[in-house]
């Protein structure tokens, strides 16, 4: 019970932290699985790079912002509506 508790009064931090981490795990496998596209883009400084290569970073970057926003969106609102349930609960 005690972890419970823990867990429902820290659930924004939690997400929050969450949101980060998958943010990070999705951009890492997102280019960790098409790494030779990145080498081959970034290898060599005149090589003519053609605008695929570098929309497969902007793909990476895109899904993981993708995917970490809904617990980032979870965690703004229980931040949101822990603030509120707390300004009501000390005016009264």
């Amino acid at each position: 019970m005690r972890f419970y508790l823990f867990s429902m009064r820290n659930a924004s931090l939690i997400l929050f932290w969450i949101a980060i981490i998958v943010a990070i795990t999705t951009l890492g496998s997102t280019l960790g699985t098409m790494w030779e596209m990145v080498e081959r883009a970034f290898g060599d400084a005149y090589a003519d790079h053609s605008l695929a290569e570098f929309m497969l970073i902007l793909q990476a970057l895109g899904s993981s912002l993708l995917y970490a926003a809904f617990p980032f969106f979870g965690s703004a609102a229980l931040y949101l509506l822990e603030s509120h349930y707390n300004r009501s609960e000390v005016a009264k």
